[in-house]
């Protein structure tokens, strides 16, 4: 979270925009590097094959080895475009950098351009001439709601506990 907080201050102080990106389907593209077996699904196991499994050379959704093995793959590309940390949001100047990278990426990966960054990691961002504003209100609420006292009383001043 400090991260993102000093990625968009510093973005702000230079009047950067923040773009956000979204790779589909992101867990699909890590490859394995272990051997990973699963049984035939429900409803698709053939007569012949039954009792058979599969080996997996692409990781799947709900996989343990999903997760790294797709960051594996993100971290091995961005190296590739001469990255050298990563966060799938972007800034920076010149605009036509921003656009050349957003290409690059999506020539390797099915990607959704989301456009200026508006919302991550629970975190509101408004960007309005180069200026850029944060809040979690949304994410305030969602935790009050969660926690059934949405319809509470609220204080302006902090009061000791059991007052």
């Amino acid at each position: 979270m400090e991260t993102i907080r000093l990625l968009l201050a510093i973005a702000a102080n230079n009047k950067w925009e923040v773009h956000h990106l979204d790779v589909k389907s992101a867990f699909l593209h890590g490859d394995l590097k272990e051997e990973v077996y699963v049984t035939q699904p429900e409803g698709f196991v053939k007569r012949q094959d039954n009792g058979k499994v599969y080996r997996l050379i692409k990781a799947l959704y709900g996989l343990r080895q999903a997760p790294r093995a797709w960051n594996i793959k993100l971290d091995n590309t961005l190296k590739s475009l001469d990255f050298k940390k990563y966060d799938l949001i972007i800034t920076g100047t010149p605009k036509k950098e921003i656009n050349k990278f957003k290409a690059q990426m999506e020539e390797k990966f099915e990607m959704s351009d989301l456009g200026l960054l508006a919302y991550y990691l629970g975190i509101e961002v408004t960007q309005t001439n180069g200026d850029i504003s944060i809040k979690q209100s949304a994410y305030g609420n969602k935790i009050l709601k969660e926690a059934r006292m949405i319809d509470c009383n609220e204080t302006l001043i902090p009061m000791d506990p059991g007052t």
